[in-house]
């Protein structure tokens, strides 16, 4: 695949096992590579000492916003988090505030996943929902989860939700090397919103996605003292 066939390939109206399994490992590999190489990152100073925020300008020609990165060190091991962020397990829903639901829709090999999220409405931000494509990369003693948005022909846009696009998406997680009980995570965020809005708010938006993934950590942190797994 061409670095840029993301868009291309989710524009086809049927999409083959092969195509969809070569988005999950090629999302896999971008969050890797974006995730572990920070020299055009740009540090967003959120005042919170337990977690940075960093944006940089998307390496995808189609995405008209930017790429956001949240890092942070989290006192759990990196099997413990598996278990709260994958949908595998019952936990993600009963923690994570934004999702309305989610729907595994179809299993695929080499831990790759079709899945349909629902995302609820939030202050400026109308319901949305995806139909995305991930891969759990286990690599060394690195766990990676790479996403980005797909078609289904089973799941067409909904009426009452604005269709999103995931560029890219996912969570790195390592072994801190001073602790290890705890894990080095880092959550990738890069998705055209689809707004149709006034300029102004849509400069709104942009500020309020970085909000958004502050909170989401700030949950998970929740989680981690909660569940006991």
């Amino acid at each position: 695949m061409a670095p840029n066939d993301f868009v291309n390939v989710i524009d086809k109206p049927m999409i083959a096992d092969g195509d969809y399994i070569a988005l999950a490992e090629k999302a896999a590999n971008e969050v890797e590579r974006n995730c572990e190489d920070m020299s055009s990152w740009n540090d967003i100073n959120m005042g919170d000492p337990t977690y940075k925020i960093f944006t940089r300008k998307s390496s995808t020609v189609e995405a008209s916003e930017e790429m956001l990165m949240l890092t942070s060190t989290l006192p759990a091991t990196i099997d413990k988090l598996e278990k709260l962020l994958s949908l595998q397990y019952s936990y993600r829903l009963q923690w994570d505030e934004l999702l309305e639901n989610a729907e595994i829709v179809r299993k695929l090999p080499d831990e790759v996943y079709i899945i349909r999220h629902l995302i609820k409405k939030r202050l400026t931000l109308s319901a949305r929902e995806s139909i995305d494509v991930v891969k759990v990369l286990r690599k060394d003693d690195k766990l990676i989860f790479g996403l980005t948005s797909t078609t289904h022909p089973q799941y067409p846009p909904v009426k009452g939700y604005v269709r999103t696009q995931h560029h890219l998406g996912g969570y790195y997680l390592k072994p801190n090397p001073a602790d290890s009980s705890s894990t080095d995570f880092s959550m990738l965020f890069h998705a055209d919103l689809n707004l149709s809005a006034p300029r102004f708010l849509s400069s709104l938006v942009d500020r309020f996605k970085p909000k958004l993934m502050a909170e989401k950590i700030g949950n998970l942190r929740k989680a981690i003292v909660k569940f006991d797994i």
